[in-house]
C-alpha cells in the first residue's frame, strides 16, 4: 500500500514505485479507478508485486526520496496572468506590424 501525496497522479505513483508509467494501467485495475481520476492527498492505493525490470529507476526514487507530483487541478491552482509589454511580445504573435 502507498499513500498519495499532494498533486500526484496515478502515473506519478507508477513511476515512483515501479520506475515506469506502464505500471499505471495495473494500478488502475487493481484499485478499480480510471487512469485519469484525480487522486486525493492521503488516499491509499494497493500495490502489485509485479516486477517491471527497471530496478535502476526504482532505486533512484527510493534513495532520493523524490515523489513525482505532476497532476494539475485548475480548482486549486492560482491564476497567474501572462506578462505584458514590449519585452514580452513577439512580432506577428502578440505584436502585429501594419504596413
Amino acid at each position: 500500500m502507498i499513500v498519495v501525496h499532494h498533486n500526484q497522479s496515478l502515473f506519478d505513483i507508477a513511476i515512483q514505485v515501479y520506475g515506469t508509467v506502464a505500471a499505471a494501467y495495473d494500478l488502475a485495475l487493481l484499485n478499480n479507478i480510471s487512469l485519469t481520476d484525480d487522486l486525493e492527498a492521503g488516499q491509499q492505493l494497493l500495490l502489485t508485486d509485479k516486477d517491471y525490470g527497471l530496478k535502476e529507476n526504482v532505486q533512484f526514487y527510493k534513495q532520493s526520496n523524490h515523489r513525482p507530483a505532476t497532476a494539475w487541478n485548475p480548482a486549486t491552482s492560482v491564476y497567474q496572468p501572462r506578462p505584458e509589454g514590449i519585452s514580452y511580445w513577439a512580432v506577428n504573435v502578440d505584436f502585429v506590424v501594419s504596413p
